[in-house]
């Protein structure tokens, strides 16, 4: 068992825990344990899972913190999908910082804390999913290395139904917290490969549109929803405004790499 390299077992209907033991399986490069009825903690023994690339375990009943030492012990990592689970806890600010993570999703779970600003700076980071947790603090000048990210997703930090001071809207059921301070770093609309680009249901976050000059006005968003695409050479914007107080329009001639559709 030991030279096994893939363990397989998704969508099978499985419940218990997570087994330490697998921690034992030093030649283990993938494991499969999503969309199981899986419970309890990720054990601490699968930092010792050196040379895992896959590690997919979306989509179960997880709970606990995510333990410190496979953020730093797992430099191999390729994928992670913890998405779908009840983590919580916080992540330390190096998390996955000198790894080979490519796709790291951590959406719908009850995490706390500032942003793992080592996260974006993970040399080869692709896709990366924040979004439905309880974080504060602010969008880490650190996303300004992300020169090879295609998706950002930070729709809702502080949306998670665990969240002290959720704010549900009627109808729309959509969800708001205070979470984040200060403003979307200018560079975020230079990164090469961004397509992707999600910061919707975050209260408080001024936004910047500008490219490569800083804005003459500041705005207070309840709600803003980026979609950038390089796919014809433009940038496409759209955003929606639920409140917004003491904003000051620029001219009319900042905004002529922006599309507005639906406005």
């Amino acid at each position: 068992m030991k030279e096994l390299g893939n363990f397989y077992a998704a969508a099978n209907r499985l419940t218990g825990t997570l087994p330490p033991e697998l921690g034992s399986l030093s030649s283990l490069r993938v494991l499969f344990l999503y969309e199981n009825s899986l419970h309890g903690p990720l054990p601490d023994e699968y930092a010792q899972l050196t040379n895992l690339e896959d590690l997919i375990i979306h989509t179960n009943r997880l709970t606990g913190t995510v333990p410190l030492d496979i953020g730093f012990n797992l430099n191999r990592m390729r994928a992670m999908f913890l998405q779908g689970n009840a983590f919580t806890g916080s992540l330390d600010t190096n998390f996955m910082r000198e790894s080979d993570i490519e796709t790291f999703d951590i959406t719908n779970n009850q995490l706390t804390g500032q942003l793992p600003a080592g996260l974006f700076e993970a040399r080869n980071l692709q896709t990366l999913a924040l979004s439905i947790n309880c974080f504060t603090g602010s969008l880490p000048p650190s996303m300004c290395s992300m020169s090879k990210a295609v998706v950002i997703s930070l729709d809702g930090l502080g949306a998670a139904p665990s969240c002290s001071g959720t704010v549900e809207f009627p109808i729309t059921k959509i969800k708001l917290f205070n979470t984040l301070e200060g403003t979307i770093p200018l560079c975020v609309w230079d990164l090469p490969n961004l397509t992707l680009f999600h910061v919707a249901g975050v209260r408080h976050l001024g936004c910047c549109l500008a490219a490569s000059t800083p804005p003459s006005y500041s705005s207070i968003i309840s709600s803003l929803l980026l979609s950038l695409s390089n796919l014809t050479r433009r940038i496409v914007v759209f955003y929606h405004l639920i409140c917004c107080l003491n904003c000051r329009m620029a001219s009319r001639e900042r905004y002529r790499k922006f599309r507005l559709p639906h406005n």
